[in-house]
């Protein structure tokens, strides 16, 4: 009895869920990016010369903003001009929009699908809400500069980079299972010598390397949460009403960037490519994460500085989501 040929539809799932996914990570990544434009470009109310007074007291702060005006003035004007920022408030809502009806076109290709993939659609269907939340916030308070519509944008914005960029991830590599569609006449016989197989006990030797590969993403996810939150203190550091924030983003910062960088360096010694290539990138953004860090915190560093600093820190916020992802993948677990 020959074997039946797999469905048609098997061929676009395997190709069109993560195109679909890759195109939304690159389109959030040109939200994130113009959203941290629009927020530097708009004086704060706390804090008038931002991000020249970003952790420094009043004096401090009247300096760094005089030497900013004199040594970058250029630079922030080309920024902040009424011109440059209509076009970059244009770039965000075609981008905005592109990316909410690609995530709608991804759960309703994920809703359609039998038998569905779950592991797929939970992150779409929470995309997708993330979606809507951010565009109703966007509607109910449009050029509210209060904290909370601040950082529901930012935190916003960054999970839902996070999430397209670990739903990518969990689509483009394979589930134990995945093959299990095109098994050919010999898949009784492997069936059949699969219990003696897994009736083998594994050598202690193995069971290091499959304990250590559990561990990554659970450190991927720890980390993820600590950079998170360190993000939303970075975004709270500019106004005066908070005293606490500069100090313990600049805590947890000096947490989390450690750990990010053991996360990194164990995903480069993984046995499977897609944690190596995610560990690989994200053990070069880390020093620059660094740099920029470390020069907005000891002083009034440029608005382009400032800007790099928040994409950095959301591109390195998803390689964290994307490595905690691989919980649920072949081989991890």
């Amino acid at each position: 009895m020959t074997a039946m040929p797999p469905p048609p539809q098997l061929q676009p799932r395997g190709t069109l869920v993560p195109r679909l996914a890759l195109a939304v990570v690159a389109l959030m990544v040109c939200v994130v990016f113009a959203s941290a434009w629009l927020r530097l470009a708009q004086p704060r109310v706390a804090c008038a010369d931002w991000p020249a007074c970003r952790g420094a007291t009043a004096l401090e702060g009247a300096r760094a903003a005089l030497a900013s005006r004199t040594t970058d003035r250029a630079a922030d004007e080309s920024l902040g001009a009424p011109q440059t920022v209509q076009r970059v408030r244009a770039v965000h809502r075609i981008a905005a929009t592109s990316a909410l009806l690609l995530v709608v076109a991804l759960v309703v290709l994920l809703l359609r699908e039998r038998p569905r993939r779950h592991r797929l659609l939970r992150p779409a269907l929470a995309l997708l809400a993330l979606a809507l939340a951010l565009s109703m916030l966007g509607v109910v308070t449009p050029g509210s500069r209060a904290l909370a519509v601040l950082l529901g944008n930012l935190l916003g914005g960054f999970l839902m980079l996070a999430i397209a960029l670990a739903l990518t991830t969990r689509a483009m590599t394979p589930t134990e299972g995945a093959t299990a569609p095109t098994e050919g006449p010999t898949a009784p016989t492997a069936r059949a010598m699969a219990p003696t197989a897994q009736s083998m006990a594994p050598t202690a030797q193995a069971a290091a390397k499959l304990a250590a590969r559990e561990r990554l993403p659970r450190l991927a996810r720890r980390t993820f949460w600590l950079w998170l939150v360190q993000a939303a203190l970075g975004a709270l550091s500019g106004a005066q009403a908070l005293h606490l924030a500069p100090p313990l983003h600049l805590a947890l910062a000096a947490v989390a960037l450690p750990m990010a960088g053991v996360v990194a360096w164990s995903a480069c010694h993984h046995p499977q490519p897609a944690p190596r290539l995610l560990g690989a990138v994200l053990l070069g953004l880390l020093p620059l994460q660094f740099a920029l860090g470390a020069s907005a915190a000891a002083e009034g560093a440029p608005m382009p500085w400032v800007l790099a600093h928040n994409v950095s820190a959301a591109t390195v916020l998803g390689l964290l989501c994307a490595l905690a992802a691989l919980r649920s993948e072949a081989g991890i677990g």
